[in-house]
């Protein structure tokens, strides 16, 4: 793809054609870093949940053991 062994007198040199390929990787990477970041929100208030209301920390094990297991099951 790209030299990245060049010396200072052969520079790299970007064109215009270079730019809208940047840009398209540059707003996917920020969409799938915004989409991480409202999941893991998500998981973090369940979590903070469970935690709060559960009256012992048997339940709270106990959530977890089942819930990964569904995890496990359905991937």
């Amino acid at each position: 793809m790209y030299d990245v062994s060049t010396v200072f007198d052969n520079l790299m040199t970007y064109h215009l054609k270079d730019i809208p390929i940047v840009v398209i990787i540059g707003v996917t990477g920020a969409l799938l870093g915004a989409l991480y970041n409202f999941l893991m929100m998500k998981v973090l208030r369940v979590y903070n949940m469970i935690n709060e209301y559960a009256c012992s920390t048997h339940h709270q094990f106990a959530f977890l053991y089942i819930s990964s297991s569904f995890s496990m099951f359905y991937n």
